[in-house]
């Protein structure tokens, strides 16, 4: 979800529902006022200055006095209204987003909010969006759940809002507290999806996702409702114990259907794909590397670039997509190195805006190129190289492992993912992991090319910072003992991978642990605990 805006006409329409929870203003004058209509005139008149310029520093102000003890702590009326200021400005997103999860709670207010407001639809729908973009599970869900219930009311449609439910059909439990827990969570998303992909009994249908409706009624939505809507399956590719090929193909089959404009085929591909036969070329293959992360440094830029250095130029035209969503713009430096070859780094535009199927205009630049082959680095990591690896832009398109997991895309749309024999099963047991058809190097090669990350002086090549005088007091551990050292992001592990790591300090009561801290709070208890 991205960085949500101020919405004020949606405000003014909160203060035309919520006016049951106001207060009439004024009080007798003829008489010495009770202490509880002395309060409700310090409230009123705060609610005046509140309402006079909603949003604005005086208007914030006015609603946190209302909610300090000695005036109002659970007023409905501005838990609701500054939390939803407050959730429309970045720095204070979480504060915004906790006043709203406390108008559900009547631990917090009195009374809690009102059910049948179409607005509490969209306020757990928002909470239940930005808990699932801070990867928090258990109050994702529950709040989504709400919104799902509510808006089969609002819009009289029994299975409920369609984005709503694509949400809860790919929402993982980022950080699970037992295989159990994991598992449920599949099972979970696999009976949303089974509903959404059932929808009339036609197993084929579309049902277009309506863009410009879902940018105007959810706060972040409008920058890209296909993100809003359609989560990535990149944890799926720690969930090993599920039917990964399954998951991925649900996740395809969802965003396709709800927008149908990425299932395009360039025109060329399809005069291919009605020739018989196809001749020997006698130019070069025309070959195309697309990637979401293609910067210095990153992992799969690491992994990919001693072998596309050393193609032979002279029997492949190398061009390098890279598709700027995180903010980098700088390609990675080993696509310079030959001076033939084509770079482009491509970002979103203010006129991509509101339109989920927006990466066709990028598609149909590719087509143009009339490329022989696409090889994507990573088709489960990038929103953007996902929905453009759902266009059928040349005869042949790979996915590759620059993230382990399938596509889940249909092998008439991306044929071949290449791995290599070393790290999977049997070919007759590891094609079940895919949609694509796998092929595989052989396991008796090493594909990857050394390149040294450390430079004269014990210094790292990644971020040129010096590293020799680090020492084990550094990391806090002491200098006699043991320990093991894992730097993969907690997240990466299952809870099955608990049992290794405590079965370590069993057999090594001498031994320390060092992990990789986590960076949300709430997930950070759920690892120490399952750890315990």
């Amino acid at each position: 979800m991205t960085t949500m805006r101020p919405l004020f006409h949606e405000i003014f329409l909160f203060l035309f529902l919520l006016l049951s929870f106001a207060s009439a203003s004024g009080v007798g004058s003829q008489r010495l006022a009770t202490p509880q209509e002395e309060q409700e005139e310090t409230i009123n008149h705060l609610k005046q200055i509140a309402y006079s310029n909603p949003g604005s520093p005086a208007s914030i102000d006015a609603w946190r006095q209302i909610l300090s003890e000695d005036i109002d702590p659970k007023n409905l009326e501005a838990h609701v209204m500054l939390g939803w200021m407050l959730m429309a400005t970045p720095p204070h997103q979480e504060e915004g987003i906790r006043l709203l999860e406390n108008s559900f709670n009547e631990e917090k207010v009195s009374p809690t909010i009102d059910y049948n407001l179409p607005q509490t639809y969209i306020i757990a729908a928002t909470i239940g969006r930005y808990r699932s973009q801070m990867h928090e599970y258990h109050k994702a869900r529950k709040f989504t759940k709400i919104a799902l219930e509510l808006s089969k009311v609002h819009d009289n449609n029994d299975g409920g809002d369609l984005c709503i439910q694509m949400q809860l059909a790919n929402m993982y439990d980022w950080f699970p507290n037992s295989t159990q827990a994991a598992d449920d969570a599949i099972t979970s998303m696999l009976s949303y999806s089974d509903k959404i992909l059932s929808q009339d009994g036609n197993n084929d249908i579309s049902w277009p996702v309506k863009d410009a409706e879902i940018a105007q009624m959810f706060p972040g939505a409008s920058n890209d409702p296909y993100v809003h809507c359609s989560l990535m399956p990149f944890y799926l590719s720690f969930y090993y114990r599920a039917d990964v090929a399954l998951m991925s193909s649900n996740n395809y089959e969802m965003a396709r259907r709800g927008w149908p404009k990425l299932n395009t085929t360039a025109k060329f591909v399809k005069t291919y794909d009605e020739e018989e036969e196809h001749p020997c070329i006698n130019r070069k293959i025309r070959l195309a590397f697309i990637s979401g992360v293609l910067t210095e440094g990153h992992s799969n830029s690491e992994s990919f670039k001693g072998v596309l250095s050393r193609l032979d130029r002279n029997i492949f035209e190398v061009t390098y997509v890279f598709l700027a969503e995180q903010g980098d713009t700088r390609i990675a430096d080993f696509t310079k190195e030959h001076a033939a070859d084509r770079r482009f780094v491509w970002t979103k535009t203010p006129g991509d805006v509101g339109n989920g199927a927006w990466t066709t205009k990028w598609g149909n630049k590719i087509a143009s190129w009339k490329m022989d082959i696409i090889f994507y680095f990573d088709l489960t990591m990038s929103t953007f190289a996902r929905r453009l690896g759902m266009q059928r832009l040349a005869p042949v398109q790979v996915n590759s492992i620059g993230h382990p997991i399938t596509s889940g895309h249909d092998r008439s749309v991306v044929q071949y993912y290449i791995s290599w024999a070393a790290a999977e099963l049997p070919l007759e047991e590891s094609q079940a992991h895919y949609t694509e058809e796998l092929k595989l190097m052989p396991s008796d090669i090493v594909y990857m090319y050394y390149d040294k990350r450390v430079l004269d002086g014990e210094i790292s090549r990644m971020d040129k910072m010096p590293f020799g005088g680090l020492t084990r007091s550094d990391l806090g551990v002491p200098l006699k003992n043991h320990f093991y050292l894992c730097m993969q992001k907690p997240f990466k592990f299952h809870p099955e991978v608990d049992t290794l790591f405590c079965g370590i300090m069993t057999k090594d009561p001498d031994g320390w642990l060092v992990l990789h801290q986590e960076v949300s709070p709430d997930n950070q208890e759920v690892f120490e605990k399952r750890l315990k």
